[in-house]
């Protein structure tokens, strides 16, 4: 399609995901667009953000990256490639995590397209908008142009890989080494050939000789693996591509916490509802509504959760449970 040109023009380019996500805000009149890498064991890193703050991506960074529901499902199964952030409310993703980043940065709706790199990597290209929801036609439309758009950043993949100056992989926090299907190394980014020594590099081709592909840590902090390059793979066919990445915390589980919540604080199933409510947003006369229960129920339970919890205010339950969700590191 002719308004891809300018995609395929940057391919191999440190702009590359910019003219990607101008091009996708131009076809659909969205013009706050992020790009985030997603990675097996590092933190999200955004290689692009034209719409959230600086507060917000830092918030973002520091805590709520774990409760991102596009960072489980790199890291589990990825049922669709071309989502909008109301279906995945829908589908039965936590809300906390739309309720505080999208209210905080006044997201109305998200329309995210994973492209799938290599290594466990996928790279999101999110598009929002602030006052409505994206159009039936405007998800199918992006889903028709997807596998052009897939293959264009195949191809810049290829390209990073082969040792062009590539916004993805050589100014990436990830180190990456490829080698023939020999086990001959063919490609180290800066960041491999500054990080990981030559003592560390031998380990690491010991204990995956004769696997395909596979996880090994190295210390405490950092952590290699590696898979099989496709036969058709232009830089090496058929060999392996080896990242390692700093461990970070993983997606946590929040259904989880609420349980623990629950037995340490002794919350009934009530308390629970209306404790996960509030922190939704929802009033108390909204809470009643979707209970079916009185306004006056609603602010007795209220007032025995603050008693169970010890705060006297909603601000402060939103603290104890976020601080408990990033102190907890509760993954599943």
């Amino acid at each position: 399609m002719t308004e891809l040109a300018g995609v395929a023009e940057a391919i191999g380019a440190r702009n590359f995901y910019s003219v990607a996500l101008a091009t996708l805000g131009r076809l659909l009149g969205c013009e706050r667009q992020v790009a985030v890498r997603y990675a097996q064991f590092a933190k999200p890193q955004f290689l692009v953000n034209y719409s959230l703050s600086t507060e917000a991506e830092d918030i973002y960074m520091r805590e709520l990256y774990r409760i991102d529901p596009l960072l489980h499902l790199v890291r589990t199964q990825v049922p669709d490639r071309v989502m909008t952030a109301l279906h995945m409310r829908r589908e039965g993703n936590d809300n906390l995590y739309f309720e505080n980043l999208y209210h905080s940065a006044r997201i109305y709706d998200e329309l995210v397209v994973l492209l799938p790199a290599v290594g466990g990597v996928w790279v999101a290209l999110c598009l929002d908008l602030d006052d409505r929801p994206f159009k039936l036609g405007e998800v199918e439309f992006i889903r028709h142009i997807y596998p052009l758009l897939e293959n264009l950043h195949r191809l810049h993949i290829v390209n990073c890989l082969s040792g062009h100056r590539g916004g993805y992989l050589n100014d990436s926090q990830l180190a990456v080494m490829v080698v023939d299907d020999q086990g001959l190394p063919c490609f180290r980014n800066g960041i491999w050939s500054g990080k990981v020594t030559r003592a560390a590099e031998d380990v690491i081709c010991t204990v995956s000789q004769g696997s395909s592909e596979g996880v090994h840590s190295l210390d405490e902090l950092d952590v290699v693996h590696w898979e099989r390059l496709e036969k058709g793979n232009a830089l090496a066919p058929g060999g392996r591509i080896f990242i390692v990445e700093r461990r970070s915390p993983g997606f946590l589980a929040v259904d989880n916490l609420f349980n623990r919540m629950m037995t340490e604080y002794r919350l009934t199933p009530r308390e629970c509802e209306i404790l996960r409510h509030g922190l939704r947003g929802l009033s108390t006369a909204a809470i009643a509504k979707r209970l079916d229960i009185g306004a006056g129920t609603v602010r007795n339970h209220k007032h025995r959760l603050y008693s169970k919890l010890d705060v006297t205010s909603e601000r402060e339950i939103t603290s104890l449970v976020f601080d408990r969700i990033f102190k907890d590191r509760v993954s599943c």
